[in-house]
């Protein structure tokens, strides 16, 4: 997309046992810090569809649905 500087998160989690505390938040707000000191003017992050829990969260955080993407095995 033309104009778009994009930083995406890869492999982005919480240990279990650190759920519920911020910690996640912290991870987005610190992403967002960095990605916008690298020139960066978007943010890009990937969750599994059937992970409604991740998908909350982003969407909490201010994360948009923008693409969905399909994949199938190969036998």
């Amino acid at each position: 997309r033309k104009g778009v500087n994009l930083v995406q998160l890869h492999t982005f989690c919480v240990a279990d046992g650190h759920r519920g505390q911020g910690v996640g938040r912290d991870m987005v707000n610190f992403a967002k810090k960095w990605a916008a000191e690298q020139g960066a003017n978007q943010l890009k992050v990937i969750a599994m569809a059937g992970s409604m829990g991740a998908r909350r969260f982003y969407e909490a955080q201010g994360f948009e649905e923008f693409e969905v993407t399909y994949e199938m095995p190969l036998d």
